[in-house]
């Protein structure tokens, strides 16, 4: 069986053959072991060594016919690109004999290879642990190229990140300094740029510093300048005064809890907001909502419904946000009032109102706690006299 790297076995075979008999072996060959060898250790057919070492497995030739099966061996697990087996085959030659400078060279390929084979795919400090073992090796290149793109990768996961109230090594220049070719380095380039943009969109104006730092191009630098300032401009009052004219969001308002000593209460209605959740000094809410009430009675153990009353409510309410954060929420206060119209059931609880909340809103959402106390009484009959109650708003806004 002829294979790739032939003449290379043969000529390690031969060494092996010169450098193991002497003189006196060919001359003195009178046993059918010697014969057998001698018609075999100049040929260039890989059975025949394997036939002989079958039938004379404990010859004083073993170890010879077997590094040669292991060389040919090598080759063909080299040339299949199974590293792994061809590294193992080229030690058993070396047992006996050192290789030739051609298989040298493929043994040392084999090793890199199998070296780097779950490089690729794995850590980071596997390419590093390669490029330490072999910082001239076939795949040097490769795995600096590996480190560099896994390094861009964490960018965004906060990979050696640092505030903008310091000024540490740029990790820019680090990773770069990994890339040895172009596609590498636009690669690197454009995961330091994605990062200025996701710095700058998430309306971190305080790091316009540290935003640039990682804009890599001059496209970007614009971006990050024009991005920046209109966030800046968005905290300033004027912009603020502006949405309180200009923003108005729809929502759908669920009470969940409006309560006072024996009495309960549901609302579900429509709630308007003008004014931005955060940006804007002052919101002005206004709605109308249905709302059931019912009176329960617990007496010697025992509790039951007494009466219910059904409601059509519209209330307003102004608002002051004393608290924002930077993900686009805030705290307020508000004062407000309402009239609540009775218009079914035996338990009236209409009238005026007035209002007291406190709570969070965002852009969406809005969650508090309120109190308010009623001033008017809808039926001068209604013996009811429990004039405060606790309530617990949540509204959803649509825009």
């Amino acid at each position: 069986m002829m294979i790739l790297g032939l003449s290379s076995v043969m000529s390690f075979a031969n060494v092996l053959n010169d450098s193991t008999q002497n003189e006196e072996t060919f001359v003195a060959s009178t046993s059918e072991e010697d014969d057998a060898w001698i018609k075999i250790k100049d040929g260039k057919e890989e059975q025949a060594y394997r036939a002989f070492l079958a039938k004379y497995p404990n010859s004083q030739y073993a170890e010879q016919a077997a590094s040669v099966i292991a060389l040919y061996d090598a080759m063909t697990f080299y040339n299949q690109g199974k590293y792994g087996e061809a590294c193992e085959q080229f030690g058993k030659a070396m047992v006996y004999n050192e290789l030739t400078t051609d298989m040298k060279e493929k043994y040392e390929t084999a090793q890199h290879a199998e070296k780097y084979k779950n490089v690729g795919n794995g850590p980071e400090y596997s390419a590093r642990e390669y490029l330490q073992e072999f910082p001239n090796g076939m795949y040097a290149t490769e795995a600096s190229n590996n480190i560099a793109r896994k390094m861009a990768d964490n960018f965004e996961n906060g990979y050696m990140y640092y505030s903008s109230n310091e000024d540490p090594a740029y990790p820019y220049n680090d990773v770069i300094a990994y890339a040895k070719d172009f596609e590498t380095y636009q690669y690197v380039k454009r995961k330091s740029n994605e990062k200025a943009i996701s710095i700058t969109n998430n309306n971190y104006s305080h790091e316009r510093k540290y935003a640039l730092k990682w804009a890599q191009d001059e496209e970007t630098k614009l971006y990050v300048e024009k991005e920046v300032s209109a966030n800046e401009r968005k905290r300033s009052t004027s912009y603020r005064l502006d949405c309180l004219v200009e923003k108005l969001s729809p929502g759908i308002e669920f009470n969940f809890l409006d309560f006072a000593k024996e009495t309960y209460g549901l609302d579900i209605g429509l709630s308007f907001r003008i004014g931005s959740s955060w940006y804007a000094p002052f919101n002005f809410i206004g709605g109308v909502k249905y709302r059931y009430h019912e009176e329960y009675i617990f007496e010697k153990g025992k509790g039951y419904i007494n009466d219910k009353g059904h409601h059509v409510v519209g209330s307003c309410q102004f608002r002051y946000q004393f608290l924002r954060t930077k993900y686009d929420g805030s705290g307020y206060l508000g004062i407000g009032g309402e009239y609540s119209h009775h218009f079914r059931g035996d338990l009236n609880l209409g009238g005026a109102y007035i209002i007291a909340q406190i709570g969070c809103m965002w852009k969406h959402f809005d969650f508090g706690i309120y109190y308010k106390h009623r001033v008017y009484k809808e039926s001068k009959n209604e013996i009811f006299d429990d004039n405060y109650r606790i309530g617990i708003p949540l509204t959803y806004y649509f825009w």
